[in-house]
């Protein structure tokens, strides 16, 4: 009897040290498997922030490509485009900054000169002063004619740049 008791006490040791094994393996295949989720997961959050970031400096590059394409067309921008073009170039400096930074603050500087220039000229037609509004006419061609080409050439380097990020 006494030989069977070490049988089964054999048997059932046996069978734990299998289980505990089994466990093991469970358990080392099941922390393999977190570890693959959680680096997807990352990598997922990864790829999402660089969209939402393309996301973003696309719709910071549309009004000034909005802009371009007024003047490109033959068209006038009025206050309303100019002050989202502005707007999109101030986000664009949050957003590109770095190379463009120069760049973008001579375009929003020539934009709000732009700006103030047609509203002079505003005044000066409602209030009938002609002579004044002919030379600020003159005014605002040269402005445009300063502003259309470096206008053209930052959307290219915005739309670059936000390619290669």
């Amino acid at each position: 009897m006494p030989e069977i008791v070490s049988l089964i006490i054999g048997t059932v040791l046996a069978s734990a040290a299998a289980a505990i094994l089994l466990l093991a393996w469970l358990l080392a295949r099941e922390r393999a498997a977190r570890r693959a989720a959680e680096e997807a997961l990352a990598a997922g959050r990864e790829a999402a922030a660089q969209l939402a970031l393309l996301d973003r400096r696309s719709a910071a590059i549309a009004p000034i490509e909005t802009l371009w394409l007024t003047w490109s067309g033959g068209g006038r921008p009025g206050p309303a485009l100019l002050a989202e073009a502005a707007r999109a170039i101030a986000e664009a400096r949050l957003l590109f900054g770095g190379p463009l930074e120069a760049e973008l603050n001579e375009a929003a500087l020539l934009i709000a000169e732009h700006v103030r220039g047609q509203a002079w000229q505003r005044d000066a037609i409602l209030g009938g002063r002609r002579d004044e509004s002919a030379e600020l006419i003159d005014a605002e061609i040269a402005r445009e004619q300063a502003l259309k080409p470096r206008i053209a050439a930052l959307r290219v380097r915005l739309v670059e740049a936000a390619r290669l990020s």
